[in-house]
């Protein structure tokens, strides 16, 4: 309409511009920021469509949508407690980054600031004699998985029945230490693909008898 007022435009009609539009994406944050499947964490997010129902909630590609689902306040914010979900093909999720992901009406977001951690155990006590309990616990685990492997050097100390992890991945057993040569041993525990973990172990002379 006032082409005329600018300098150098001549009017004419059928004039076209073209906008631009950025549609925001939606926020979210995790904490904590590592856990391993069966675990719960916080989701909180902003900039999602208000008073409007989640339809995707994934960790990893799998699904995480809480029973109750996620509805969006008056501002497009929530926060929700969730739990950690079992890998798509069953278990765990392996250790490493796990994108979250939330579409909300037409908007998503999604963060990579969330992780399963690799699993760890302890050995109590460190130093022990052969035939002498020592208790191995162990975190981050394949859920309900049967642990396939503990050795202590090259010698299995493996118990029967095999210990099992727990739904979150934490396992506990009391194991004999097998007759060995004092020294230093690394002891491994596995129940999965990418479910491995070592520690020392210091071996003490045997017991006179």
């Amino acid at each position: 309409d006032n082409a005329l007022t600018v300098g150098g435009v001549t009017a004419t009609t059928n004039n076209a511009k073209t906008v631009s539009v950025s549609v925001p994406k939606g926020v979210i944050t995790v904490s904590p920021t590592s856990v391993s499947t069966g675990n719960t964490l916080t989701l909180t997010g902003s900039a999602f469509p208000p008073a409007t129902t989640a339809s995707v909630l994934t960790i990893g590609g799998s699904n995480a949508m809480p029973a109750g689902g996620i509805i969006t306040d008056a501002d497009g914010g929530f926060t929700t407690l969730i739990e950690v979900p079992a890998a798509a093909t069953g278990g765990s999720l392996s250790p490493g980054t796990q994108i979250v992901s939330v579409k909300i009406g037409t908007i998503t977001g999604s963060s990579t600031e969330f992780s399963t951690p690799n699993p760890s155990i302890v050995i109590t006590p460190a130093e022990a004699a052969v035939e002498d309990t020592i208790t191995i616990t162990g975190i981050g685990f394949n859920s309900l998985g049967t642990v396939t492997v503990l050795n202590i050097g090259s010698a299995s100390a493996l118990p029967s029945p095999a210990p099992r992890a727990s739904r979150n991945g934490d396992i506990t057993t009391d194991i004999l230490v097998p007759l060995l040569n004092p020294g230093s041993y690394t002891v491994t525990m596995t129940n999965g693909t990418s479910f491995s973990a070592s520690a020392t172990f210091m071996a003490t002379a045997a017991k006179v008898v």
